[in-house]
């Protein structure tokens, strides 16, 4: 099987769960908050399987979606793009995350960047989910980035599902 451009399906789903988000979950309380995230991560799973893999004929993936870097959901640059702004990922000693100041990352240096989930600065408000959480795989052993995480504007990107090679 070939790669497929999957953009389409990917903007529906985004589109799903953020107005189910927006319209019966953010909450200005921090504690409410967090007692309805995870309800909202079954939901935007279901929202995943329905409009992103079932058409692929792949329901067999669905387990993996929100576990992890998916290997087979890859965003590749726009055409026409040199350059990539990405924010990394740093933990920090008592185990928060921040993300560092956006590094340009040359397009055509042979790294993938596999799709993690969208990301919004603000879990409890209203959110946009411009951004996509992705790990980055390098080709070379010596790349400093090597599966690092990273933070990338989802408007420039399309989506392609790479089936795995058995």
């Amino acid at each position: 099987m070939n790669d497929i451009d999957v953009t389409g399906r990917i903007s529906l789903f985004r589109e799903a769960a953020r107005h189910a988000w927006n319209t019966y979950f953010a909450r200005q309380n921090f504690g409410e908050c967090l007692e309805l995230y995870p309800v909202f991560k079954r939901i935007e799973a279901g929202f995943f399987e329905a409009i992103v893999l079932q058409p692929l004929g792949m329901m067999e993936l669905s387990s993996q979606f929100g576990a992890g870097p998916l290997d087979w959901l890859l965003m590749v640059p726009k055409e026409g793009m040199r350059h990539i702004p990405a924010r990394f990922e740093k933990n920090q000693a008592d185990g928060n995350t921040y993300w560092g100041d956006i590094k340009l990352l040359p397009v055509d240096d042979g790294r993938a960047f596999l799709f993690v989930e969208f990301y919004d600065w603000d879990w409890c408000g209203y959110i946009d989910m411009s951004h996509a959480r992705v790990q980055l795989r390098a080709q070379t052993e010596t790349d400093h980035l090597k599966s690092s995480f990273a933070l990338l504007d989802t408007d420039s990107f399309r989506f392609v599902f790479r089936p795995c090679s058995e």
